[in-house]
């Protein structure tokens, strides 16, 4: 049953990476492996505390920035910086900030930083809406293997 739900979630990565027009090849992690922008930000500027804290994507703004693992972060309050500053490992999201179904198919796949989800007290970003729905309907299996995968996707040479 695992070994169907895999397939049919990476079945549905590729529909989504397809039919979605946006640019969804491999991310180009930084030397930690921190999925971020053209300009250095992780989550494309969005505050990763957000999500807890308000339960809501909100873009961060660059007079809140710190960084963290060679990413620049951003966040919506000095307050937030301050918080993630002080447990970053806490607010960072999962799988790197790249999407944790994309890493189930092994692949350091580009988020939507408004996908997301928060399972077990971490944060999750995922491509779109279907993927992030897919996470959700198969919840255990996806995050797991996207864990196992992600250990094996740092470990490949750049």
């Amino acid at each position: 049953m695992r070994a169907i739900a895999a397939i049919a979630i990476g079945i549905l990565v590729a529909f989504a990476q397809l039919s979605s027009g946006q640019n969804v090849s491999l991310a180009a992690p930084n030397q930690f492996a921190i999925n971020v922008d053209a300009d250095g930000n992780a989550v494309h500027g969005y505050d990763t505390v957000a999500y807890f804290a308000l339960g809501s994507a909100a873009k961060g703004d660059p007079r809140f920035a710190h960084t963290w693992k060679g990413a620049r972060w951003l966040f919506t309050t000095a307050g937030h910086r301050d918080m993630f500053a002080a447990d970053p490992e806490r607010y960072a999201p999962r799988i790197g900030g790249f999407c944790a179904v994309g890493a189930v198919n092994g692949t350091m796949v580009e988020v939507d930083p408004r996908m997301w989800l928060i399972i077990r007290d971490r944060l999750y970003l995922y491509l779109n809406a279907n993927v992030r729905q897919s996470a959700l309907d198969n919840l255990e299996d996806s995050t797991k293997a996207a864990e196992a995968e992600w250990t094996k996707l740092q470990s490949r040479p750049q």
